[in-house]
């Protein structure tokens, strides 16, 4: 198929996020062709975009059961989910001990999870306590593996480059958790206006 079969009306869809996820997700063989073509992306792109944008979806359709469970037998908060400001369950899966650990290493997160069209990995953070030496020492050994490493002043970002499981996921975040540098002191509670109003709900100011 060549980008002028593609009447113009019809592209400008193609490039709008929502609707490229849902085709990355549940999409025909046709509309993620399409969608390729007009995103200029490679075969092995749109094939990766792909499996990382159904494992996020499963994901997040696992959370909400997990939730539901959670909020059914067991709703009341712990003292980390209250200075986080959201249940553990809301936080998905494979970022979620890592961000347990940073927390406690001092390390105040605000987002994180999957990120980009789904190849990317993220934890951004309240407070600009990055870049840490110790976990940029990992960048060589991250991209052995087929993933590329990041750490700003505010987050730390891996870009995978090849399709790998969850579970794989979950062991590069433990690694970058295990390697961060202890800044002394738990993180303190979340100022985020989500926290707080989560707080607020548990009737705790």
């Amino acid at each position: 198929m060549k980008l002028n079969d593609l009447p113009s009306v019809e592209n400008e869809k193609y490039f709008n996020e929502d609707f490229v996820k849902e085709i990355l997700e549940s999409g025909s063989e046709e509309e993620l062709e399409k969608v390729s073509i007009l995103q200029n992306w490679s075969v092995e792109e749109a094939e990766r975009f792909r499996h990382f944008s159904r494992l996020r979806r499963a994901t997040l359709d696992n959370m909400k059961i997990d939730l539901k469970r959670r909020l059914e037998e067991n709703p009341q908060t712990s003292a980390d989910e209250l200075s986080l400001g959201i249940y553990w369950e809301k936080i998905e899966p494979q970022v979620r001990e890592a961000v347990r650990t940073l927390r406690a290493k001092g390390y105040l997160s605000s987002y994180s999870g999957f990120s980009g069209w789904g190849d990317e990995q993220i934890i951004k953070f309240e407070e600009p306590n990055l870049p840490d030496e110790e976990i940029l020492k990992l960048v060589p050994a991250f991209a052995e593996r087929g993933v590329k490493l990041q750490v700003s002043a505010n987050e730390i970002i891996f870009k995978l480059e090849k399709e790998i499981s969850l579970s794989e996921i979950t062991e590069l975040w433990t690694m970058i958790a295990a390697a961060a540098s202890d800044l002394g002191q738990a993180a303190k509670d979340s100022q985020l206006n989500s926290a707080k109003n989560f707080r607020e709900q548990q009737n705790i100011k």
